[in-house]
């Protein structure tokens, strides 16, 4: 008589449980994991890992739905990035929710305490922009003072090196006369 399916499984994970079956000799005996569904035999080497990856699946899930419920109890989203979304908050905005230029910042839409703030930053970014040119000339005096002091190295080395040369350079000799042959034919 043919036994069903079911029954079969149930017997062949009976067996694996014992230690038995499975080609492999017994060399790992097989561990009761504990599940809601049906008795599941796992190999012992793996019981602790696969323990270990559903507490941690159960963690990042617990923290899911925190995060969810915090965008349904809010009606916004949690902000990505902490920093960028504290700028947002302080940025002046029109009427119409759009963040003001500094133009407009400056002509007085963000009310007067937006224009002192924006008046304030024009003169920290002036004052900002008339550093930078004062460390840019004072860079090129040097540049330029550099040059100067390199060059006029080069031309007193030169110079002294033309003295030294015309110094001791003595008239040169004159070249020895080639005595000349001539050859009488007989």
């Amino acid at each position: 008589m043919a036994m069903p399916a079911a029954a079969t499984a149930n017997a062949r994970a009976r067996a694996l449980a014992e230690g038995g079956g499975g080609g492999s000799g017994g060399a790992h005996p097989r561990v009761l994991l504990p599940t809601m569904d049906a008795a599941v035999y796992v190999n012992a080497k793996q019981y602790n890992a696969i323990l270990r990856r559903r507490k941690a699946r159960a963690k990042e899930a617990a923290k899911a739905a925190e995060r969810s419920t915090a965008r349904e109890v809010s009606g916004r989203g949690v902000a990505k990035y902490a920093s960028r979304s504290a700028h947002a908050k302080n940025r002046v905005r029109g009427k119409d929710g759009k963040y003001l230029t500094r133009a407009e910042l400056l002509a007085g839409l963000g009310g007067p305490e937006a224009k002192a703030r924006a008046e304030a930053r024009e003169v920290e970014i002036a004052e900002r922009a008339a550093k930078k040119k004062a460390r840019e000339e004072k860079r090129e005096l040097k540049a330029r003072e550099k040059a100067a002091l390199r060059a006029s190295k080069v031309a007193s080395a030169a110079a002294s090196a033309s003295a030294a040369a015309s110094a001791s350079a003595a008239p040169a000799p004159a070249p020895a006369p080639v005595p000349t042959t001539t050859t009488v034919a007989v």
